[in-house]
């Protein structure tokens, strides 16, 4: 009997086609990667906003909350400012460093009816994908 296989020209076409689809699908599993990232982000973000306004709505800590958005660390804070919070009440949310952060960076609420001054659009971005989240001065948020 006579075994068969694979010719050396068979292989090869099989590496160069596998070559082939590594390259085409590569960039676009870094697209979605990039945009889970921003995702993520805005999630965290949205989050950390809600909880600081509940937090000064609720008069918790007999404080005002705000959240302060940094490269890396989104911090919900209980004080007057963020660098006049109190360290002991932050709660932190840790964010992927290459993310590019631009507009608000820090949005404080006020006691009990928890409105801000501090209006106005953050974006998150990251190799030309971008996620935005506005607040307006009554805390409501829309991304």
């Amino acid at each position: 009997k006579k075994l068969r296989t694979f010719t050396i020209y068979e292989v090869l076409v099989a590496l160069a086609l596998f070559a082939g689809l590594i390259t085409i699908s590569f960039p676009v599993m870094l697209s979605f990667e990039y945009r889970n990232d921003l995702a993520v982000s805005r999630d965290y973000a949205v989050s950390a906003i809600r909880l600081a306004q509940i937090n000064a709505q609720s008069v918790l800590e007999d404080t005002t909350w705000g959240v302060r958005i940094n490269t890396g660390l989104i911090t919900v804070f209980g004080g007057p400012s963020y660098a006049g919070r109190n360290p002991a009440l932050d709660i932190t949310y840790p964010i992927n460093t290459t993310i590019g952060i631009s507009g608000v960076g820090e949005i404080l609420f006020s006691k009990v009816s928890g409105n801000t001054t501090n209006t106005g659009t953050t974006t998150f971005s990251k190799e030309g994908n971008n996620f935005s989240i506005t607040i307006n001065d009554k805390g409501n948020i829309s991304y």
